[in-house]
Parts: structure tokens; C-alpha cells; sequence
């Protein structure tokens, strides 16, 4: 026995230490008892991986061609639940050149809750840190308050905005101008600071609707242009934001923000107040 593991051993140096020489009498070994078979088995192995290919390519030709039939028609397919739908109803990816399929409303909602559902500190760490980057530019703070408070307004009188309008469209200016329209009516103390919450002594203010939006008819596309346009809009002390509620006071009562100008009012050095159109 020890005769047989030494021999083993020194059988196992000298193939470590003669590769090249082993490799070719493996070689040589396989070539003198090959199968007479295995020469036909490869070539068949090989055409039926070929047709398989062939097979593969050809679906995909097939697929594209219905789906270019499909949004000559208007139509595109979800990739999930196999669904033909009108394309509006279908998100395309934007890094799809043909732009031809993507997901359904449904399937999204249920592939991003799932998502969601296996990577919650994921989404909490990319919420926190989008919030600090709202919180940190003023510019974004504001329209993300706006936007809210505008897509909350429409909820609660149950209804929507039209597919594809953004809620900067109801404003009816940019967001630079917005932040330059509510800072040129800022009353002393009122600063970036302390917008929003109140903390301790420091006072707060709050982005005020001038004519409340309880006083539109929001189920109306002409009324939301009216109830939302930048020239409704007002800095306001928080507490007298809450005691004003969504009353009209007749101070501020301006009869020009039923009918806002199409576009933004601008004067020589930018946007102009609407209490000075209301005195132009």
C-alpha cells in the first residue's frame, strides 16, 4: 500500500512538472480511442444549436413587426402582461430607440411595489436625501409646495389634470420668476429661513391663495388657470394664514386675479406685484 501511494505521488510531481507532456498524451490517448459516432454527434449538435439561433432571430424579427404594426395603429404592448393597449395608457422607456412596448399602468404599480417592498431602506435613504435637497434650495422647496398644494386641491374636488399638463402650466410663469414674484412682496422678518413649520419663537410663513380655492370651480380647465396663477399667490404670516381659513378678505380682495392675464405680467425690472397691476 505504501508502494502504491508513493507511486501515485511521484506520478502526480511529474505531471505537474511536464504539463506540456501530459496535455499531448491526454491528446493522443483521446484521438486513438475516439467514438467513430462523435464526429456525426458534433455536427449535430452544432446545426441543431444553429437552427436554434435561427429559430431565436427570426422571433424577435416577427415581434418587432408586429409591434411597428401595432403603433402605425396607435397601440403599443406592455413587455410584462403581454397587454395591447392604446399608447397613451403605456410608459415608454426613454432608452428604447423604437419606443414600441413598455408597462401598463398596472404592471408598474406592481413591479414599483414590489421593488419597494424588497428594498425599503433603499427608498427611505433616496427619500431622505431628496428631501434634503428640496429643503436646501428654496427654488425647489417653493414649487414642491406649490405643485403639492395644487395636485391636493384638484384630489380633493375630485378630479385631475389633463394628461400631460404640468402644474407649473396652471402658474403660468417659471420657477425662478415665482421665487422672484413671492420675495418681492416679503414683509420684514420674512425670510427663506422661515418658510413653512414654525420652530419655537421664530415665526412662520406660508404660501397664501389670495381668492381661496374653495371659491373655484376646479372641475373647470378655465377655473384652475384662474385659481392657480402666480398672481394669487402671497407671502403670509402663518398665524394670520390660519385665521384668514378660506375666507376672502377685502383688503386683499383683487377682482383682476378672476380674469389673470394669459402670460406673466412683467414690468421693466422683472415681474410685477398684483397689487401694482391692480392700481395700473
Amino acid at each position: 500500500m505504501c508502494a502504491k501511494k508513493h507511486k501515485a505521488k511521484c506520478r502526480k510531481i511529474w505531471a505537474e512538472k511536464n504539463k506540456e507532456r501530459m496535455r499531448y498524451l491526454i491528446d493522443r490517448w483521446h484521438k486513438k480511442n475516439r467514438d467513430p459516432n462523435t464526429d456525426a454527434r458534433m455536427a449535430e449538435r452544432a446545426a441543431r444549436i444553429e437552427r436554434r439561433e435561427n429559430t431565436r432571430v427570426l422571433m424577435v424579427v416577427v415581434k418587432q413587426l408586429k409591434r411597428e404594426a401595432m403603433f402605425r395603429e396607435g397601440l403599443a404592448s406592455c413587455s410584462y402582461c403581454k397587454a395591447v393597449l392604446p399608447r397613451a395608457e403605456v410608459k415608454i422607456p426613454k432608452n428604447d430607440p423604437r419606443k414600441l412596448a413598455g408597462e401598463c399602468k398596472r404592471c408598474r404599480t406592481r413591479n414599483a411595489r414590489a421593488t419597494r417592498k424588497r428594498n425599503p431602506e433603499t427608498y427611505r435613504r433616496l427619500r431622505r436625501e431628496q428631501n434634503a435637497r428640496v429643503m436646501a434650495d428654496p427654488t425647489k422647496r417653493l414649487v414642491k409646495s406649490v405643485r403639492d398644494r395644487t395636485n391636493k386641491a384638484l384630489v380633493y374636488a375630485k378630479t385631475r389634470k389633463q394628461q400631460g399638463t404640468s402644474s407649473m402650466k396652471y402658474i403660468g410663469c417659471t420657477r425662478d420668476e415665482l421665487r422672484q414674484y413671492i420675495e418681492m412682496q416679503f414683509k420684514p422678518g420674512m425670510n427663506w429661513d422661515n418658510y413653512g413649520r414654525q420652530s419655537g419663537r421664530r415665526r412662520a410663513w406660508h404660501i397664501d391663495h389670495i381668492i381661496p380655492l374653495a371659491s373655484f370651480d376646479l372641475s373647470k380647465e378655465q377655473e384652475r388657470h384662474k385659481a392657480f396663477h402666480y398672481t394669487n399667490l402671497q407671502p403670509l404670516w402663518a398665524a394670520d394664514n390660519m385665521k384668514k381659513g378660506s375666507r376672502i378678505i377685502p383688503k386683499a380682495f383683487q377682482p383682476n386675479l378672476l380674469y389673470p392675464p394669459a402670460g406673466p405680467v412683467r414690468a421693466v425690472g422683472g415681474l410685477t406685484p398684483a397689487c401694482d397691476i391692480v392700481k395700473k
